[in-house]
């Protein structure tokens, strides 16, 4: 299951699917729909290479190391600023912090900008967490850098 790599894709302003729920065939589906199927299995990756699906077999390793290996094959770079809802994969909407704060939600006195998923209603903004999501894009622009070199 490559679930945390889905949720990185979406934040890093990527759309995914993820859905444990889905068996092999509904995955090679989603695949014939045009979704690129990342997955670690490979009997999985065999059968939808032999059924036209484009795929990619994600090694194991780190998230940002597997993150690499999809921007790499994908000639993408991450994009935060056009981040996803990591739950649902909804688009993210600017919000007034009033509103939010009226709707009963804390939004800490130093945050300026407020998001919020258009499908499940989640709230965004840039907290402590942030910081850890510059640390991979700058690890990640700085690998594919130095492998374009």
């Amino acid at each position: 299951m490559l679930g945390k790599l889905a949720r990185w894709l979406r934040i890093l302003g990527y759309s995914t699917i993820y859905d444990p729920k889905l068996n092999d065939d509904g995955l090679i589906e989603k695949g014939k729909e045009g979704w690129i199927l990342l997955t670690s299995d490979e009997e999985l990756s065999g059968r939808a290479f032999r059924d036209g699906v484009k795929v990619i077999k994600i090694e194991h390793g780190d998230i940002t190391s597997q993150l690499i290996q999809v921007f790499k094959t994908l000639n993408l770079t991450p994009k935060p600023e056009e981040a996803r809802c990591s739950l649902c994969n909804g688009l993210l909407v600017e919000i007034d912090i009033d509103e939010a704060e009226k709707k009963g939600y804390n939004i800490p006195p130093t945050v300026q900008t407020v998001w919020k998923c258009v499908e499940c209603g989640h709230l965004y903004w840039k907290g402590s967490h942030w910081d850890n999501i510059n640390r991979v894009v700058r690890e990640i622009n700085s690998r594919l850098v130095r492998s374009d070199s």
